[in-house]
């Protein structure tokens, strides 16, 4: 009843790949049974490795970055979808959040917010209160389409943490984070909005 674990590569004349195979020995010969190879995120806490799914997405700023702008246009279609008059006639940012799937960041630049139209009898100081207040609403229109099939785990904390560019004149970079709170559900965790540089 010993029973071995092999992980080996294999390669199939074309492609290398891991596999894995169990060996028990049973009535005097090793017998054997393939198993499939799992690759999940290990975080070492606090001694010990201890499985943690929780991811850091990277939000490059720049014109021309695939990621960042299907990361952006999701949350412009979004306000698309509910709030069209926020979104500008090229179709790749918006100003009820400030997105931008072209300079793949947050547009917190006031007169450009202005400029929309839809800020008519605000003052500069309520519509830079406003980019703030949403803010942290705008993340889960993208991480819910992308990531809709990622779910809570009873004992584990799960965390996405988001670090991204916001343009005022200068750009600065910030992060926040979302807990996993049901199947494709995320729920800003309050007061992680935080500038890095």
């Amino acid at each position: 009843e010993d029973s071995y674990t092999i992980a080996y590569k294999y390669y199939d004349g074309e492609n290398t790949t891991v596999q894995c195979s169990s060996y028990t020995y049973k009535a005097g010969s090793w017998q054997s049974a393939a198993l499939t190879v799992v690759t999940e995120q290990f975080v070492m806490t606090g001694g010990e490795w201890c499985y943690n799914p929780s991811t850091t997405i990277t939000l490059e700023v720049g014109k021309g970055i695939e990621f960042s702008s299907t990361f952006y246009q999701l949350i412009t279609d979004w306000v698309d979808d509910n709030f069209p008059e926020y979104v500008t006639g090229y179709g790749n940012n918006d100003y009820y959040y400030g997105g931008s799937a072209y300079q793949n960041n947050f547009d917190f630049r006031v007169s450009a917010w202005k400029g929309q139209g839809t800020y008519n009898g605000l003052s500069d100081e309520e519509i830079t209160n406003l980019m703030w207040e949403r803010l942290p609403e705008a993340f889960p229109h993208a991480l819910e389409v992308l990531y809709a099939d990622v779910a809570p785990i009873e004992g584990i904390e799960i965390i996405y943490t988001i670090n991204f560019g916001i343009y005022d004149g200068v750009t600065t970079m910030w992060t926040i984070q979302y807990k996993v709170t049901g199947v494709g559900q995320f729920t800003y965790v309050e007061g992680s909005l935080k500038e890095t540089n």
